[in-house]
Order: C-alpha cells, then structure tokens, then sequence
C-alpha cells in the first residue's frame, strides 16, 4: 500500500466508530460502523489497500 496521505477516518460517534473510506473527508464514503477502535482502523486499512489493487479483465 502507498503511504503518501490519508486514505480514510476513523470518527468517533459514541457509543461507535465510523469508518469512512476516501479522501478529502467531504468526499469519503462511510463504510462501517464498530465498536472497536483497533477493529475501525483495521477495517480502513483492508478497504484501502483493497481498492488500490489493480482489477483483473
């Protein structure tokens, strides 16, 4: 995965999580919604990394 900036947010929306997958934050899209903040993070990092893998024809 490519480091260079932001590839999502974690916002804290008690008693949840909410994930969002996008950048900048008024254009990125709500993904998930967790208990867990680890489990939040995680879930953004697999939805990145995911979405910028090359499609096969």
């Amino acid at each position: 995965m490519n480091d260079d900036g932001p590839v999502g947010y974690v916002e804290v929306v008690a008693p949840v999580f909410v994930c969002y997958l996008g950048h900048p934050y008024a254009m990125a899209e709500e993904i998930a919604q967790v208990h867990d903040f680890d489990r939040a993070v995680q879930i953004v990092t697999e939805r990145a990394a995911s979405s910028r893998r090359p499609k096969l024809a």
